[in-house]
């Protein structure tokens, strides 16, 4: 086999459209917002008011991946004027996170539940040099261990700990410019989306409704009609803590007329118009689609997260079920399949609130 330029040899990887296209986003990291009942928001909302970018929210901290973003400095000007108070941002090329990737320093090793790994993004480049690794406090006892940089990344691990905050605040003075962290977790769903695996970038401008209304009705021939359920086990978080973060991260995705509520057995539970028939459900049903009468996409879900206790553990169930029209107003709903998007999305959301340094009351002692 020959190479493009006519040498034998292996035949380089050339990158899917998704692929590419994410190289090209770019990935907004918020400073400080959602934290302690200051500068609270709700992203999922946000990045609906900026469709027009292709902009995906990615948990509850203030991250977005922007994928059709054109001229950075407009994008930006449209950011500031739709938050609804002044925040430091950090903008990071796609390129740049799908190379961390390759390039993470953390290596194969698991950690202990008590340990997370994470990265600080700079506004800037550093002011400072900084030799690492770094000890935070010096010794055994630490609480922050910055082990690498790249560029404008810097790379650690903390432990849970109710100082551990106070000590990744130092990153600032360290390396001279202001830094924002996210856990590895939030990184890695930020590097799925930009690869095209967490939902289907925008059609493009030459595919008209009725193409991909078609593909939307093939996908109906075989998709079974069902709910989704799936489980997860959140080690080292008690049911209070995982009660909290699912409750946080349901709130920012649930429609804005929704009531969320806590059941006699501690489930979270939200109903209302949630969720988009090409991303988050197989296929709109059937020609009669009612839906919202607000978006001709958006199902009607029910949200229920169990929670059980396993000691140092806690276990959680998620169910989503999608019908195609809300029940009781003069339609006789039926199931839809899901996709599993959302409900990757809730349980990624809920691991990276639990996990977010700028989350002090689910961090436990």
């Amino acid at each position: 086999m020959r190479a493009p330029d006519g040498r034998a040899g292996a035949v380089p990887h050339r990158a899917s459209r998704p692929e590419l296209t994410g190289a090209l986003a770019l990935v907004v990291f918020l400073r400080g917002v959602n934290v302690g009942g200051h500068r609270t928001f709700r992203p999922s909302l946000l990045a609906k008011e900026l469709s027009d970018y292709d902009v995906v929210n990615v948990g509850a901290a203030g991250t977005f991946v922007v994928r059709s973003p054109g001229s950075r400095a407009a994008f930006r000007a449209e950011l500031l004027r739709k938050l609804p108070f002044e925040a430091e941002i950090a903008l990071c090329d796609g390129r740049d996170l799908l190379r961390l990737e390759k390039e993470t320093p953390f290596g194969a090793e698991p950690t202990r539940p008590d340990i997370v790994r994470f990265v600080s993004i700079l506004a800037k480049p550093a002011r400072s040099v900084v030799s690492v690794p770094i000890t935070l406090p010096p010794g055994d006892e630490w609480l922050v261990r910055i082990i690498a940089t790249r560029g404008r990344f810097v790379f650690g691990v903390y432990r849970r700990h109710m100082k551990t905050i106070g000590y990744l605040g130092r990153i600032d003075d360290l390396f001279g410019v202001p830094a924002t962290t996210r856990s590895w977790t939030t990184i890695a769903a930020i590097v799925r989306i930009l690869k095209g695996r967490n939902g289907p970038y925008r059609r493009s401008r030459g595919m008209d409704r009725w193409t991909v209304f078609a593909l939307i009705l093939a996908g109906c021939a075989s998709a079974p009609r069902a709910a989704n359920v799936q489980d997860q086990v959140f080690e080292g978080y008690t049911v209070a803590a995982v009660r909290d973060a699912a409750r946080a991260v349901v709130e920012d995705i649930a429609h804005p007329m929704s009531v969320l509520r806590v059941t006699e057995e501690g489930s979270v539970v939200t109903e209302g118009w949630i969720g988009d028939c090409a991303r988050e459900v197989a296929c709109a049903g059937i020609l009669g689609y009612q839906g919202n009468p607000g978006s001709r996409v958006t199902p009607w879900a029910t949200i229920e997260i169990g929670l059980r206790d396993l000691g140092t553990d806690t276990a959680v169930e998620l169910e989503v079920v999608y019908e195609d029209c809300e029940p009781g107003v003069g339609c006789q709903p039926q199931r839809l399949a899901s996709t599993g998007a959302l409900e990757r999305r809730i349980l990624d959301d809920i691991r990276a609130r639990l996990e977010s340094p700028e989350s002090p009351r689910l961090v436990l002692p």
